[in-house]
């Protein structure tokens, strides 16, 4: 007994034409315009320059910081034990900064290395305190006059500070005074 009632489909019942924008509706056809083209460009005037895209966004950094490049971090536990032995610990309520003089051949500049433990919060929690941390030391590494290994360490309640909190409590503990303000 067969679950299927009727004729079997055959050969001569498909269609020898192919018809691809229904196969592929996401595939842009011949008469389509091109995908991730915002802006229409031949309708731009004479002489006039419309942006490809509408809603692009520009991108600026500011001058004389640059980037948190690979460069820039601690990335060997050697480094941060030598930084803990050699150099010299300030703490606060929510941070404890602790710097020693670059030992690396052919340092051209200060480095950082971030930790943040499991008791300040979930990884989100976590990542959003070394971002702000990261933020500091790049915008800061200008005033620590030589190459240093800087170590910071972060306590639980880092989590509950915004932005402008971490870079103040950084400098204050960095360098004896607030960020942007020299004794």
């Amino acid at each position: 007994m067969s679950l299927y009632s009727g004729r079997l489909p055959d050969e001569t019942d498909v269609s020898t034409q192919s018809n691809s924008s229904k196969a592929f509706p996401r595939l842009s056809g011949p008469d389509e315009q091109p995908r991730g083209s915002c802006g229409s460009e031949a309708s731009a005037g004479k002489g006039a320059k419309t942006p490809r895209c509408r809603d692009s966004l520009e991108v600026t950094m500011s001058p004389g910081t640059g980037r948190f490049r690979r460069a820039d971090r601690l990335l060997k536990s050697l480094d941060f034990g030598r930084v803990g032995r050699e150099g010299c610990r300030r703490g606060g309520s929510s941070f404890v900064v602790m710097m020693a003089s670059a030992r690396e051949e052919g340092c051209q500049g200060s480095r950082l290395g971030v930790t943040v433990s499991r008791r300040v919060g979930n990884a989100v929690v976590r990542n959003r305190v070394k971002r702000r941390v990261r933020e500091w030391f790049r915008c800061e590494r200008g005033r620590f006059g030589r190459p240093l290994d800087v170590v910071v360490i972060a306590r639980p309640s880092a989590a509950r500070l915004e932005t402008v909190e971490v870079s103040e409590r950084l400098s204050v503990l960095a360098f004896g005074t607030q960020a942007g303000r020299k004794q």
